[in-house]
């Protein structure tokens, strides 16, 4: 196994201040009766925009995912419900470079066995057979990537006993062979969870995830990868100062069409960026932005415009957006008013002329508390 050696160089502050508020069209595209929640988005390259969320609706056991489909010219398909499942949720979806749909997510079966469940659909086709990845029955968390080579890439979480979580990777191959899974964490720690993963075009695996090594912390953001599927890196903090003051949460990492990995995170209400090449160090962390209020969520994408894209919420009210050239700067950040209830978690996708998001909201708040929580769309346009 890989030793992977980080620098811990100073950390820059890059924005202080964002553009003036715009206002954005916002969609309903569940308005459903139930709880709409954990929405994902992934754009074709016919410019088509696809959305799954799980749905509850009267019992908690009623739990099912659905998909949306947004055409070109803007228009909304009727949410459709994945199969008939009796408690699924955490789904994810990717779109390869044939516009083939991949979909994921975490299902529980009759005798209350979590597993991992794997669709995917080709144009003009039915959805295939649900395929189940777990390990010990306890499978959480899911996350998806496809690389050029056609390769499905999944990473979970999987609670083998109450107080022990453990991080896993399996990869499919274009002929439909799922690997052995691999456990890429390691050792004891209080708690762990959250991964997330990218691939290059060439297939290279890069996952990132949240480990609280004692119940008084430090927090910090844990990182491995592997240029086989097969062997990882010993995992290792992407950045870590010392003490216990640390706490690195809500992760997100891209890769961009040269194989450079970039990774986000917040700490106490600020967003950092850092950035590597394959085997190399770590560069910066900068912070992204720095301000009074408390960023929240983000989420960084690459896009086809060689560019990145990052969308965050700020004190659930805000939903802002920057972006950056490969070789260049970060802009000026842009906040839009979202009037709603709720905690967005916004998720990106890009298309060729505008960033699709997805987040979760309630118009009304329901003095029961049953509030009618649904999914929402926004367009940014690229300038």
């Amino acid at each position: 196994m890989k030793i992977l050696i980080l620098v811990l160089p100073l950390i820059v502050t890059l924005l202080r201040c964002t553009r003036y508020e715009e206002e954005l069209d916002v969609i309903n595209i569940s308005n459903t009766r139930g709880y709409s929640e954990y929405p994902a988005i992934a754009a074709d390259s016919r410019g088509y925009f696809y959305v799954v969320w799980d749905e509850q609706f009267i019992t908690y056991e009623s739990l099912f995912i659905y998909i949306a489909i947004r055409e070109p010219s803007g228009e909304w398909s009727a949410p459709e419900k994945f199969f008939e499942l009796q408690w699924a949720t955490f789904p994810d979806i990717e779109i390869d470079q044939h516009n083939t749909i991949h979909v994921i997510w975490r299902d529980t079966d009759e005798q209350g066995w979590g597993e991992v469940l794997y669709t995917k659909k080709k144009t003009g086709c039915m959805w295939t057979e649900p395929e189940t990845i777990s390990v010990y029955g306890m499978s959480c968390n899911p996350d998806l990537a496809v690389d050029n080579l056609g390769n499905v890439h999944l990473v979970w979480l999987e609670w083998p006993t109450y107080r022990v979580q453990k991080i896993f990777y399996a990869k499919r191959t274009s002929g439909g062979y799922w690997s052995v899974p691999i456990e890429i964490s390691e050792g004891n720690v209080f708690l762990r969870g959250f991964p997330h993963i990218a691939v290059t075009p060439k297939g290279d695996v890069h996952i990132v995830w949240e480990v609280t090594r004692t119940d008084t912390g430090p927090t910090l953001s844990m990182y491995a990868m592997s240029n086989d599927g097969i062997t990882f890196t010993n995992p290792a903090p992407i950045h870590y100062t010392g003490g216990r003051k640390q706490e690195q949460i809500s992760q997100s990492i891209t890769t961009d069409y040269e194989g450079v990995v970039h990774v986000v995170w917040t700490d106490r209400g600020d967003i950092f960026y850092t950035w590597k090449v394959n085997d190399e160090d770590w560069e910066g962390p900068i912070i992204i932005l720095d301000t009074e209020v408390y960023a929240n969520r983000p989420d960084i994408t690459a896009g086809a415009d060689a560019r990145l894209h990052l969308v965050w919420d700020e004190e659930n009210t805000y939903l802002c957006h920057t972006s950056k050239p490969l070789d260049g700067d970060w802009t000026n950040p842009t906040r839009h008013a979202i009037d709603m209830y709720g905690f967005p978690s916004p998720k990106a996708a890009i298309s060729s002329n505008c960033i699709g998001v997805v987040f979760t909201g309630c118009t009304e708040i329901d003095p029961s508390g049953k509030n009618n929580t649904e999914v929402f769309f926004v367009e940014i346009p690229i300038y």
